[in-house]
């Protein structure tokens, strides 16, 4: 009877062993996916096909892009209808296409060509107009523990890192918008720092709420204009918020 009770621990340590190996493969292989197909859309975004040759191939950080950054963004909407921008954070990993779709669902698993991919797409909230004129623009990304997508927004919880990375550049069919970044911290799932636009007592609210939660030694504007804030996912179902204000206008 022992040994049949060894044989049987015996194929199920197997089993699980198996299941395990598996598993770390397929994560494996599902993080190779991504990385080639953001090599992919980058390298489409930085080609130089229908481009003067005597503009230079643009720099990583958006500002120094080259007036020609505008019709790169209408090339990959043609490529990709959904598609309403460019998200760049110099100084961190955070370089993606930025998507919409009138839910705030598709996306959390979709790649910028719609097919399913668990780490999903960078997007804008259903709520928000797409070009970027409310008073708060808010996008989403998934925190993937293996590095990809908004993880490194995590490095903010450390009030030192914005002085390494203080700006998010969107890059539009019209041209490059700069935020600097003036708020991180922690959220609740449901606190309201997702709504387009903010009036009267919900404005100060707001406001307020920002102030009393920064991580970050910067000040908070008086008014909710142009805000753009980022959203992530922190263990124990809690909220990483970025805030920054608009810096140029197109």
């Amino acid at each position: 009877m022992k040994d049949y009770f060894k044989k049987i621990l015996v194929v199920v340590l197997v089993i699980v062993a198996v299941f395990s190996i598996y598993q770390i493969g397929d994560y494996i292989a599902i993080n190779v996916r991504f990385d080639e197909e953001l090599e992919e859309i980058q390298t489409q975004k930085t080609e130089e096909t229908a481009i003067p040759s005597t503009v230079q191939k643009i720099s990583k950080k958006p500002d120094e892009m080259s007036p020609n950054e505008a019709e790169r963004i209408r090339r990959l909407q043609a490529l990709y209808p959904d598609l309403v921008g460019w998200i760049t954070i110099v100084g961190t990993e955070i370089d993606f296409p930025l998507m919409y779709s009138e839910n705030n669902y598709f996306y959390l698993d979709h790649n910028y060509k719609g097919e399913y991919h668990p780490f999903g797409t960078p997007y804008i909230d259903a709520g928000n107009r797409t070009d970027f004129t409310d008073q708060n623009t808010v996008i989403y990304g998934h925190n993937v523990r293996s590095g990809k997508v908004f993880h490194d927004l995590t490095q903010y919880m450390d009030k030192e890192f914005v002085e390494k990375a203080s700006e998010i550049c969107i890059s539009t069919s019209q041209g490059v918008l700069r935020y600097e970044i003036f708020a991180a911290y922690v959220a609740d799932p449901y606190d309201n720092f997702r709504s387009p636009t903010y009036e009267g007592e919900a404005k100060a609210t707001f406001l307020a709420e920002i102030g009393e939660k920064n991580l970050l030694d910067k000040d908070v504007p008086k008014d909710v204009k142009n805000f753009l804030t980022l959203q992530t996912c922190l263990d124990d179902n809690k909220r990483l918020v970025i805030h920054g204000k608009i810096q140029t206008n197109l």
